[in-house]
């Protein structure tokens, strides 16, 4: 009866091993770039640290992807879904390396992403095409920014990125 017990977990143990390999992106994993994928979920800051606020406030909210173009390696796409309060307005935004709060410098100018237009209802999207290779190790985020300003200070929302295997 021991044996069996032990062989069983044994079993359990590879078959777990086997699915974290595939799902996991911890140290012993390399990804290529066209096997990775970033994601993140947009949420409120601080306005005076930067940081993400918790569920307590809820006035802008979305998701963020990004992943490595097809066609050219060196290239990354990003997709940006935004609900906010705010109604026909245009919303700056940046990929900016480390986590959020941090006030770090995008990885290229502000004016290199296209702004998220933000129709009627509250709601924008973009897709964008940038000259930077999709990173397969360090930190990265997407900050949000309020009015035509883009400094730590004019945050509104951030999404941590984690990457993932595709």
């Amino acid at each position: 009866m021991y044996k069996q017990t032990r062989a069983v977990g044994a079993a359990a143990l590879a078959v777990m091993c086997a699915y974290c390999a595939k799902h996991s992106t911890g140290p012993g994993l390399t990804l290529s770039p066209s096997e990775a994928r970033w994601s993140g979920a947009i949420l409120p800051t601080d306005q005076n640290t930067g940081a993400v606020e918790g569920a307590g406030r809820k006035m802008i909210n979305g998701q963020a992807e990004l992943i490595a173009d097809a066609d050219y390696p060196n290239r990354t796409k990003i997709d940006i879904t935004l609900g906010t309060p705010s109604t026909n307005t245009t919303v700056l935004w940046a990929l900016v390396p480390d986590r959020c709060g941090t006030g770090g410098v995008p990885v290229l100018p502000v004016n290199a992403f296209s702004p998220i237009e933000v129709g009627p209802s509250g709601r924008g999207e973009v897709t964008v095409v940038i000259p930077f290779e999709l990173p397969t190790q360090g930190s990265f985020h997407i900050d949000i920014y309020q009015a035509r300003r883009a400094t730590l200070a004019d945050v509104q929302a951030c999404a941590e990125l984690k990457m993932h295997k595709r």
